[in-house]
């Protein structure tokens, strides 16, 4: 399970070819990688492609919400993508950390990532409407 500030460290982490997750050969058993960061799709279904074609395990995107409050509470929201098969996997660990309630299973892989930016799109534009309407209020009170 990892959670990473950006594209290219994800990258790293499962693809370095001497310290990369997928650079480990140990075990017969497949592994499930549960990748919980805010990336594009496309770097996550890239690295899908890699954790296929390794042939060590399945990958799940499941970008997380909710901030430190809902961290420390273990009620973060998770929006998942993969197979449901995998989901159902993913789950049980996921809702260590988060509520049940709260890990949504969103399509195929790349669509829990999606979901995430949306989600994230429409709470900025909500705030910067938010704002245009405070600075608009606070202009007709001043004249």
């Amino acid at each position: 399970m990892t959670s990473l500030p950006n594209n290219a460290a994800v990258k790293k982490v499962f693809t370095d070819p001497n310290t990369g997750l997928l650079s480990a050969r140990q075990g017969r058993l497949p592994k499930l990688f549960l990748e919980l960061s805010t990336i594009e799709v496309s770097t996550a279904k890239e690295v899908l492609d890699h954790v296929e074609q390794s042939g060590l395990g399945h990958f799940v995107d499941a970008p997380v919400s909710g901030g430190i409050p809902a961290a420390h509470n273990g009620t973060l929201t998770f929006m998942v993508g993969g197979t449901k098969e995998h989901f159902d996997q993913a789950k049980p660990i996921l809702a260590l950390m988060g509520k049940e309630d709260n890990i949504i299973f969103c399509g195929p892989p790349g669509a829990g990532l999606a979901t995430k930016q949306i989600n994230n799109y429409v709470a900025y534009v909500s705030y910067i409407a938010l704002c245009e309407g405070r600075r608009t209020r606070y202009n007709a009170c001043q004249t």
